[in-house]
């Protein structure tokens, strides 16, 4: 299904940042589980949710030198000393990060396969 950036959230969100930065995917079909990415050639899976994990979502926000500012309303807008172009917009720094991260390299819309079912 075709997901507007702004608009991806929890697993969603997860899935597209680890398909804009490469990373072989694995899913399962478990509403509630984390996405799993393959982070060596011998199939050593790792849960990837930097929308959540601060410790994941850092190795990004410092190679695309994001910077943040919150908003009036309380939610944070996320930008990239590297580019021009984007702002990433988000309930927390961290969704914000990864909006960004998405619409840089991805664009506004990003194609999300339904219900990201097992594919391993």
């Amino acid at each position: 299904m075709i997901v507007k950036t702004r608009e991806l959230s929890g697993r969603h969100l997860d899935y597209a940042v680890a398909k804009s930065l490469g990373y072989e995917i694995a899913y399962f079909d478990r509403k509630t589980s984390p996405i799993y990415i393959n982070v060596d050639k011998n199939h050593f899976f790792v849960a990837f949710n930097p929308s959540k994990n601060g410790e994941q979502c850092d190795e990004f926000i410092k190679r695309y030198q994001i910077k943040f500012r919150k908003t009036k309303a309380g939610s944070f807008c996320a930008a990239s000393g590297l580019f021009d172009k984007g702002i990433g917009k988000g309930a927390t720094h961290l969704e914000a990060a990864c909006r960004l991260i998405v619409s840089i390299i991805q664009g506004n819309e990003i194609d999300i396969p339904d219900g990201l079912v097992r594919k391993i």
